[in-house]
């Protein structure tokens, strides 16, 4: 049967109680911790500098009921750094809601507020944020759907500060994911590679899929005008490319022109 008593804990920098009893014939727990300047023992380098946890849960076979709030600030596991960011779960018989905040850094700094509708059957989410000041929201609340092999991304537009990304896929054993590209400004891979200098506007299509671990598949068709490229130097000519790529198994291949030359080539896999 359901256990029931106190438990208290104390170590690491983690303090709290755990009050268990029974819900008819279902375990309770009540969930009160703090952590202040905690070490997490491991090869992770994990450590929080402040916490503070409330949960109610009753494990329901099947349907498991959550009340949660979490508060954190001075998260660190390797290089991911959370400087604050509060979550909030309420999911009873298999319906519910969550929502977090939260800004840190993980190669760039990111800022990121998302608020879900969770069923037996779908997550809707919508998400709002920043990463490295390129500010992004998708312009629908992104269905995600219970299938019998996994979960489906319904097609979910992304808007970004220059350009729009619609993406769709379904992941499982394998994975598949299908991304349109709508005028998207290339000067934003410069905030995530410094030095990079490129310039101009993307459109058209990448998709990807992967079985297992066997090798993947992809396949590239864009045009990007207006591609420039600036360096402490010089600033290149801008040029529109039209790009086509394919990835198979038994190898590759590429071609890419512009206004003002022709280039094309193939690759094998060990190239």
């Amino acid at each position: 049967g359901p256990f029931a008593g106190n438990v208290r804990f104390a170590g690491s920098g983690i303090n709290g109680t755990a009050n268990l009893d029974a819900r008819g014939q279902d375990q309770h727990a009540a969930i009160n911790a703090f952590a202040n300047n905690a070490v997490i023992p491991g090869t992770a380098g994990l450590s929080v500098g402040r916490a503070i946890i409330t949960a109610d849960a009753t494990m329901v076979p099947g349907k498991p009921e959550v009340v949660a709030d979490a508060q954190i600030a001075a998260f660190k596991m390797g290089d991911f750094v959370i400087k604050a960011a509060r979550a909030k779960v309420n999911y009873r018989g298999g319906q519910g809601t969550a929502q977090i905040v939260a800004n840190g850094s993980s190669s760039v700094p990111f800022e990121l507020a998302a608020n879900a509708r969770l069923s037996p059957e779908q997550y809707l989410v919508a998400l709002k944020g920043k990463a490295n000041g390129i500010a992004f929201r998708t312009a629908n609340p992104a269905r995600i759907a219970k299938t019998d092999s996994g979960y489906a991304l319904s097609p979910t537009q992304i808007d970004l500060d220059g350009g729009k990304v619609r993406l769709a896929g379904n992941f499982g054993p394998g994975i598949s994911m299908k991304a349109r590209l709508d005028s998207l400004d290339m000067s934003i891979a410069n905030a995530f590679v410094p030095g990079l200098g490129v310039g101009g506007q993307a459109s058209g299509s990448l998709d990807f899929a992967q079985e297992g671990n066997s090798f993947p598949k992809a396949e590239a068709r864009l045009n990007i005008a207006g591609f420039q490229r600036t360096s402490i130097a010089r600033v290149s000519d801008p040029v529109n490319i039209e790009f086509v790529g394919r990835l198979v198994p038994d190898g590759g291949e590429a071609r890419a022109e512009n206004s003002l030359a022709e280039a094309s080539g193939r690759c094998c896999r060990t190239c």
